[in-house]
């Protein structure tokens, strides 16, 4: 049986899978809103949401 990949690697090597994810980002806590591809928003979306969640704990680690 199929097992679901970790992640979606959007055609790309890490390093421009990387600096792609982190540019949204930013683009989206800048704007508010982006738009792009179906695949794309959901790697966003994920990368997002491990950063808010992170950013909710005032720690030396979380603010670097």
């Amino acid at each position: 049986m199929k097992t679901k990949l970790g992640f979606n690697r959007l055609s790309r090597k890490a390093s421009h899978r990387r600096a792609l994810l982190k540019n949204m980002v930013i683009s989206f806590f800048k704007y508010e809103k982006i738009s792009s591809t179906k695949a794309k928003l959901f790697e966003v979306k994920r990368f997002a949401e491990r950063l808010i969640t992170r950013a909710k704990v005032d720690t030396v680690h979380n603010r670097r």
